[in-house]
């Protein structure tokens, strides 16, 4: 039985309800902790516990359990959360073996003090369905004691390793864990707790500070994508968010996330919060310390009171929603649930409380109720956003990932920019020129122009005007040039350099409209060319057009 919530204090309620005692106590249990190999956050030092009983008047037998007086019978000793033994070891294959083998070793000691039994303690197969595993403490000379490692869910998520049914006379364990894995919060609240019963039915509790130190220098650099793959009968699509992270960092305590750009929520999820929660998909994680599949088998459910009417669109909600959530929920034997409130509005994701475990992948897939998918998609390019809090108290990584769809029409190939225009009133000495430039299909918009002219025109660059206008300590530039006029964008800045005329514009547009004449264009008279034959057949301009993404196209306007 998991004795987490003694962690709050020695208080005589908690003792009773986790060991009930049917006389006066005589268990009184010390703990002692030796972190001399290490305390750094997230390192695995080895990590000795030395649990004393006080011994009790007249407890006769021994460890081969002879008959005598009130003697230990049950002990838990609860690890706080981020404390971890390393359940992968032999690529997994201890926690399913039935007997011990050298390489599944995760401690040694001695029973009942320095003069006592040797004992060496071996991860093999899980007891009960509900252990995560077995912890085999053989005794020198004597019977082997058999101990679970269970989860323990209250009030955070951690191990607990138990002896049920010890063999009276034992006054004390001593034991060395080789390499726990020490937790990446400094919290100094975080202690381990050893609660024992005797044969008797006393009970007793006593707790040890856990000292962890340097959380701060952990690295921290979780990463996010996501994958949107559309089903083929129809828009419906079902959405993967993976987060991962190397080993060695921060653990994470906290993540929201957002539905990706693109995607639409279904109405199909609405019975979730009208009838009964729904199993929407599957969530899964992976970790260096656990077995490969031991947290592969989560579910989503989603479930609440919308609070608002049936006829409303989930994705057009114009307030927080209340009262929706989403609980992703692990089987045993690493069976834990946490609820993640759900904004509509805001289109986000908000897990709290994560276990301080490694994990290097988890991965969130919504498929949907029975009823169809949870999502319908556009197959439009998007992004997904972030925000990760780490275990460790530093700040928190807002990150911004890739969206990759799947199944999903190859999109059309961009489509070249096209550019149309006039130059007139070469023969009467006032030129004036007309273009029309607009983005290729399937294209971004235009984001600047460079105009090119004939060998008979000119652009002038006393047109260009610049205008500083201040009002008080604060000044303002601003442009203007003589002689153009312009539809379709707004100008952010123009120069004339090489003969060409640059213009850049505030924001990219699908097409633009010019026209130019006096002062800003001049006409230069050739050499024994007449008027009429410069504008003969003449090209009129030759435009370089730059889009949205830098790419640049050369469009000339015979």
């Amino acid at each position: 039985m998991s004795i987490r919530i003694a962690l709050a204090g020695l208080l005589v309620a908690a003792v009773a309800a986790i060991f009930p005692a049917v006389s006066a106590a005589t268990i009184a249990p010390r703990l002692t902790l030796n972190q001399s190999a290490g305390t750094t956050a997230g390192s695995s030092p080895a990590t000795a516990l030395d649990v004393n009983f006080t011994p009790l008047s007249g407890v006769g037998g021994d460890l081969l359990g002879e008959a005598g007086g009130d003697s230990v019978k049950n002990v838990t000793i609860a690890f706080p959360k981020g404390f971890m033994i390393n359940l992968a070891v032999d690529g997994g294959a201890c926690v399913v073996a039935s007997t011990p083998n050298p390489s599944c070793e995760i401690g040694s000691g001695v029973i009942n003090g320095p003069s006592g039994k040797a004992v060496s303690m071996y991860l093999i197969a899980a007891p009960k369905p509900s252990d995560i595993a077995g912890v085999e403490t053989t005794v020198e000379g004597g019977a082997p004691l058999i101990g679970e490692l269970t989860l323990g869910t209250s009030p955070e998520i951690g191990f607990d390793l138990s002896y049920s049914n010890l063999a009276p006379g034992i006054t004390e364990l001593q034991f060395t864990l080789n390499s726990p894995r020490l937790p990446t919060s400094c919290s100094p609240a975080e202690s381990i707790t050893v609660g024992a019963s005797s044969w008797q039915g006393s009970s007793g509790i006593a707790t040890a500070p856990l000292t962890v130190t340097g959380c701060t220098a952990l690295p921290y650099a979780p990463t996010v994508t996501a994958t949107v793959t559309k089903q083929p009968e129809n828009s419906g699509a079902f959405l993967t968010t993976t987060f991962t992270q190397p080993a060695g960092q921060s653990a994470t305590s906290a993540i929201e996330f957002a539905i990706p750009t693109g995607l639409k929520i279904n109405r199909v999820l609405q019975p979730c919060f009208e009838e009964k929660p729904c199993v929407v998909g599957t969530v899964s994680a992976e970790s260096l310390l656990l077995p490969s599949p031991a947290l592969s088998k989560g579910t989503l459910t989603l479930g609440g009171t919308l609070g608002v009417s049936a006829s409303g669109e989930l994705s057009q909600l114009s307030a927080p929603v209340n009262g929706v959530v989403l609980t992703m929920s692990f089987p045993p034997p690493y069976a834990f649930s946490l609820a993640a409130p759900v904004d509509f509005s805001e289109r986000t994701i908000t897990f709290s409380g994560m276990p301080d475990i490694p994990l290097t992948a988890l991965s969130f897939t919504f498929t949907g109720p029975p009823s169809g998918p949870a999502f319908a998609t556009s197959c439009k390019p998007g992004t997904i956003a972030a925000t990760l809090t780490p275990q460790d108290g530093n700040p928190v990584s807002k990150l911004n990932g890739a969206v990759t769809n799947i199944g999903c029409p190859a999109p059309k190939p961009a489509g070249k920019p096209k550019a149309s225009g006039s130059l007139t009133g070469l023969a009467g000495g006032r030129p004036k020129l007309q273009l029309r430039a607009t983005h290729g299909s399937n294209a971004p918009n235009i984001a600047s122009l460079s105009i090119a002219l004939p060998t008979s025109l000119s652009f002038k660059s006393t047109a260009l005007v610049k205008h500083r206008v201040c009002k008080g300590a604060k000044c303002r530039t601003s442009l203007s040039i003589k002689g153009l006029s312009l539809s379709g964008a707004h100008i952010a800045g123009a120069r004339i350099r090489g003969g060409k005329l640059l213009i850049a514009f505030k924001s990219p547009t699908a097409g633009v409209s010019l026209t130019a004449r006096g002062p800003l264009l001049a006409e230069k008279m050739l050499p024994g060319i007449n008027a009429k034959q410069q504008n003969a057949g003449a090209l009129v301009a030759r435009l370089q057009i730059t889009d949205a993404t830098g790419r640049g196209t050369v469009v000339s306007v015979m």
